[in-house]
């Protein structure tokens, strides 16, 4: 027997939530760049991994914490 596809519609709200997820706009916005540099840096892999969901692209926050952790430049002496 095939298999059905549910008619039911997701919460992609909710489902962020419990995944602890963030649009690609919201991590452009906490990294204060233009969405056309956070899209060349996706491009170039410079930006933590994401995740396509339909449309969209999300990242993990804990993976952004990360990411953001491995960033950070000691200071001179």
């Amino acid at each position: 027997m095939p298999h059905r596809q549910s008619s039911k519609k997701v919460d992609v709200r909710a489902l962020r939530d419990r995944l602890k997820l963030m649009t690609e706009d919201e991590l452009f916005a906490l990294l204060d760049i233009a969405t056309g540099t956070g899209k060349n840096r996706q491009s170039a892999g410079t930006l933590p991994p994401r995740y396509k969901y339909g449309r969209g692209s999300y990242y993990r926050v804990e993976e952004v914490d990360a990411w953001l952790r491995r960033q950070r430049i000691e200071p001179s002496r």
